[in-house]
């Protein structure tokens, strides 16, 4: 069945640059290199992965998505160096320009707290965590020398993990009760 509509799909993967899959709402998105977020139902059969959503806002390449499954919302990073979150509605998403993080260089790495729904953004060698309904920075970790291309949260152990183009992989205490304190820590330790 997937080779039937690998045309569909060939023509998806020349844009696509990132894929998440959103479990609650049965949906996949894919950012693009025409600053563009499309949202698709999913379903085992291709021709059924219709286009429920577009999403526009980026000012240039769309380089990483991702579901926020703590507080139900798409999560876009891109070249243009902002991140934005797009909250459902009844009628498609919401993009509004208070939910923009402006992060003055390229996201290079993106993922979500899956306890708290915290954001995790990749900028050059560091990692900055945002609150994710604020959007207020909380912490910021230092330590590569180079572009940091992925983040994992592991919420057993309260870590989040990083790997960089320098060559290392780094792990560095997850934020907790980040609403409460307001404050950045700063964290250059391993």
């Amino acid at each position: 069945h997937w080779g039937e509509a690998l045309p569909l799909y060939k023509q998806w993967y020349q844009r696509r640059v990132r894929v998440a899959y959103a479990a609650s709402r049965s949906e996949f998105a894919y950012s693009s290199t025409d600053k563009l977020i499309y949202v698709r139902a999913f379903s085992c059969s291709p021709a059924n992965c219709t286009l429920k959503h577009v999403l526009q806002g980026h000012e240039s390449e769309v380089s990483h998505v991702i579901w926020n499954d703590v507080l139900s919302l798409w999560v876009s990073g891109g070249d243009d160096c902002t991140v934005r979150t797009w909250e459902p509605t009844s009628t498609g998403y919401l993009d509004v320009t208070t939910n923009t993080i402006d992060t003055q260089c390229p996201v290079t790495a993106l993922a979500a707290d899956a306890v708290n729904g915290a954001i995790l953004v990749g900028l050059q060698d560091s990692v900055r965590v945002y609150e994710g309904e604020t959007l207020k920075p909380v912490q910021h970790h230092t330590g590569h020398t180079d572009s940091v291309r992925a983040i994992l949260h592991i919420p057993e152990r309260s870590h989040y993990i990083t790997t960089s183009w320098d060559g290392t992989i780094s792990i560095w205490n997850a934020t907790k009760n980040h609403h409460r304190n307001g404050g950045v820590g700063n964290s250059n330790g391993h």
